[in-house]
């Protein structure tokens, strides 16, 4: 009989990458030869489908992401109400699972304080911040919390200085689950299909933006710029805005890409997977840590634009990446991840 795998994350946000963590997480437990649920819990109630994009992912969790825990679970006391919400090992993350701002009172059951049996794994769990800020009192509740822990792991370095200088507790850093997994053909097939665009995915943009992607586009002979983060309609000269695309579409968009511009974490995790030409240009530069420390280790720093001045004034954007290298140094930050995994999970 396999053992059971529960992991805490943020499978139901309306958010790409969040989505596809959980996937990747729940998929690697599952090659690894164990039964995996996500735990059921609902941030809020989607009694009716207010957008297509609710539809899309509504959908998605259906087909690709495993069970989950019988009882939704709606606020924080039903954590420890639930006598069902039993495993043999628990896993919280991966994503901003212990970013206190996001969430604000659930804290404790993002660190496992509910679990009455199992063993407790962190995967790549995220503070969201660089340093610690939230006060002592926290502080103490938590390092409390980990002290029951197998083994801790977070997705950013800047983790584990906070785990050790503040928390007193021993982490390891791993890259993000999506990077575990190098196919993803299960969900979008194997026919690639490149097409002559520059995507765009992006967060934090402007008029200015779509102005440097069109000189960009031209500089790189491609036919049309498209911007996959569409909410509703938008009508710009040579840009196309596909409205509320599905995970799928997502996915096949940055993978038959010419080229792509993104601030987005998991964009850049998914131009990696899929041997992109990309730049990275953070929204927020004092938020931008976990790529910028992701680049670094990978060696593409130079991918690094810290604004759309510098993109028209430095050239090495037409760089090609070179893959071979990358995928050298991203093999051996994944298969020290999933020794972290093997190792705790005791296979």
């Amino acid at each position: 009989m396999k053992k059971l795998i529960n992991i805490l994350t943020f499978h139901d946000a309306l958010n790409y990458g969040a989505v596809m963590q959980a996937y990747a997480l729940s998929n690697v437990c599952q090659l690894l030869g164990f039964e995996v649920r996500i735990v059921n819990l609902k941030w809020s109630d989607f009694l009716l489908l207010r957008s297509k994009k609710e539809w899309h992912f509504k959908r998605f969790r259906s087909k690709y992401l495993p069970a989950s825990t019988p009882k939704a679970i709606h606020k924080l006391g039903d954590f420890y109400s639930d006598e069902k919400l039993v495993a043999d090992y628990w896993i919280v993350g991966s994503d901003q699972v212990w970013n206190l701002d996001i969430v604000g009172e659930y804290y404790p059951a993002f660190f496992l304080d509910f679990v009455k049996q199992g063993k407790k794994i962190s995967y790549a769990a995220s503070f969201g911040v660089n340093s610690w800020k939230w006060g002592d009192d926290y502080k103490y509740d938590i390092k409390k919390y980990l002290e029951y822990f197998q083994a801790v792991s977070t997705r950013e370095r800047s983790g584990v200085d906070i785990c050790r200088n503040v928390l007193g507790i021993n982490a390891k850093h791993v890259v993000d689950p999506t990077l575990l997994l190098d196919d993803y053909s299960i969900i979008i097939g194997k026919k690639q299909n490149i097409r002559k665009e520059l995507v765009s995915y992006k967060f934090v943009k402007s008029d200015a933006y779509y102005d440097v992607l069109r000189e960009m586009k031209n500089v790189l002979g491609v036919g049309e710029v498209k911007e996959l983060s569409s909410l509703k309609p938008c009508f710009m000269k040579d840009v196309s805005f596909p409205i509320q695309i599905s995970v799928e579409n997502w996915l096949q968009g940055i993978r038959d890409a010419a080229f792509v511009v993104t601030d987005s974490f998991h964009g850049i995790c998914f131009c990696l997977i899929f041997e992109k030409q990309f730049v990275y240009l953070p929204g927020m530069l004092e938020r931008a840590e976990r790529v910028i420390d992701l680049l670094t280790a990978l060696g593409l720093e130079k991918r690094i634009f810290k604004n759309i001045d510098e993109i028209r004034g430095d050239t090495r954007w037409l760089t090609s990446i070179d893959y071979v290298s990358v995928k050298e140094r991203l093999n051996i930050l994944r298969n020290d991840s999933l020794n972290f995994l093997k190792e705790n999970l005791h296979v």
